[in-house]
Parts: C-alpha cells; sequence; structure tokens
C-alpha cells in the first residue's frame, strides 16, 4: 500500500489522495477519536487527528462544511470542559452526551 499526496496536474490547488489513504486515515481516526484520553499525548494526537478532516475539506475548496465542523467541534469541546461541570443532574447527563457524540464520532463522520 502506498500514500500518494499529489497535486493535480490541471488543478495545481486540489489534492488527490489515495482511496486506500482515505480508508487507513478514516480508521485511525475513528479507533484515536473514540478510545483516546484528552489529556497529555493521547489528547496532542487527537487534536491532530481532530485537524485532518478540516484541512481535507479545505483542499476540496469545502469551506461552509469546514467551518461548520470547526464551530461544532470548537463548541462540543468548550461545553465538556467549561459548562459541563458547573451543571448537575438531568441537563448535565444531557449535554455531557451530546458533546461526546460530536467529539468522539464528529471527526469519524466527516473524515468519512
Amino acid at each position: 500500500m502506498e500514500f500518494v499526496l499529489q497535486a493535480d496536474k490541471e488543478k495545481e490547488s486540489s489534492v488527490k489522495l489515495d482511496p486506500r489513504s482515505k480508508l487507513l486515515l478514516l480508521v485511525t481516526i475513528a479507533l484515536v477519536m473514540v478510545s483516546g484520553k484528552t489529556v497529555g499525548v493521547e489528547g496532542i494526537l487527537r487534536a491532530i487527528c481532530a485537524a485532518v478532516p478540516f484541512i481535507l475539506l479545505l483542499t476540496i475548496k469545502h469551506f461552509r462544511s469546514a467551518a461548520v465542523y470547526v464551530i461544532l467541534l470548537g463548541a462540543a469541546i468548550f461545553c465538556e470542559n467549561r459548562i459541563v461541570p458547573h451543571i448537575s443532574g438531568t441537563g448535565n447527563l444531557i449535554l455531557m452526551m451530546l458533546c461526546g457524540i460530536i467529539t468522539r464520532f464528529g471527526t469519524g463522520y466527516m473524515m468519512g
């Protein structure tokens, strides 16, 4: 299996990835985002994995999708770190589940 990252000769700004590379990225990112911790080296790895779909969306000029992805992911991370610790009861459970789904599965979804 060979990773191919080449510029298209007709379009200088586009990047073409081999489909096998995309599948490997999809599986890797999904596994890291679902099973990784949010602190230490794993937190840095999760941040890198979260940036890959954003960069790939920008390279294919899907600016609106990239913006929605970043805003949604940023809001979910903000809520997990700042808002959830100050809420108790059912609201905490609902917000934590929603933020957890977005941060853990949203990146894999956008990569797919």
